[in-house]
């Protein structure tokens, strides 16, 4: 009898679950913001995905660069993202100081900062040279 309950009471926890999540996903495609943030943040993992894993194998296949140079390669865009880091968030407490608007802040820093790596990756994929092409895409 306590065997029944517990299934019974599982069952009715993961259809909640199930509605729960439901709901989550009917609320993300129904407001547009929600909607853009969860698709930027889909393409920026899958960005820093590709660099921390397929990278390498990518300028070894593609571009004939050597192991030890594609590993140097590699972890280019890497060392931008732990330098970047900071800066940014430097950068973001300089505007806010500067203007004392929270939205300009955050924001218009997000969106400078997303058109300028739109901009330099544009930019690197015209380029021949591969150690110029992988420093543009890790300015």
């Amino acid at each position: 009898m306590v065997a029944a309950e517990v299934a019974g009471a599982r069952r009715a926890a993961s259809g909640f679950m199930l509605l729960l999540l439901a709901a989550v996903l009917l609320l993300i495609a129904l407001i547009f913001a929600l909607t853009a943030l969860c698709a930027q943040q889909v393409f920026r993992g899958a960005g820093y995905t590709f660099f921390a894993s397929w990278f390498a194998t990518y300028l070894r296949e593609t571009h004939g660069v050597k192991d030890v140079a594609a590993g140097v390669m590699n972890g280019l865009p890497l060392a931008a993202v732990v330098i970047g880091s900071p800066l940014s968030g430097w950068l973001v407490d300089f505007v806010l100081k500067r203007t004392g608007s929270y939205r300009l802040s955050r924001q218009g820093v997000a969106i400078v900062a997303s058109l300028a790596c739109a901009g330099v990756v544009v930019v690197a994929m015209g380029v021949s040279d591969v150690w110029l092409a992988v420093a543009l895409i890790s300015a």
